[in-house]
């Protein structure tokens, strides 16, 4: 999996949740990626023309914050995910 292109990675999650829609726990996994990704792209997009908020619009068809949730979950696999992606893409920031 190639945490450093969110495009790349949202495909890839958009892939799993097919393959794994019979299994609960995948399913779940596959939604903690999505919300680090969600959150990454979210912070980071630098207006409607850039690859992250085309990653948002595309996201929203499979995954929605709940109005409470604020960023990533610290300690889980979102997070995880979220730093992976600053970490990989820190030279591509404005």
């Amino acid at each position: 999996m190639n945490y450093s292109n969110p495009a790349d990675l949202l495909d890839w999650i958009e892939d799993m949740i097919e393959v794994f829609d019979d299994y609960d726990n995948a399913v779940f996994e596959m939604m903690d990626i999505a919300r680090g990704l969600y959150w990454y792209c979210a912070d980071h997009h630098s207006g409607q023309a850039s690859e992250e908020y085309r990653v948002l619009s595309r996201l929203s068809e499979s995954y929605k914050p709940s109005p409470l949730e604020s960023g990533v979950e610290i300690g889980g696999l979102s997070e995880e995910v979220y730093e992976c992606l600053k970490i990989n893409n820190q030279g591509e920031e404005q």
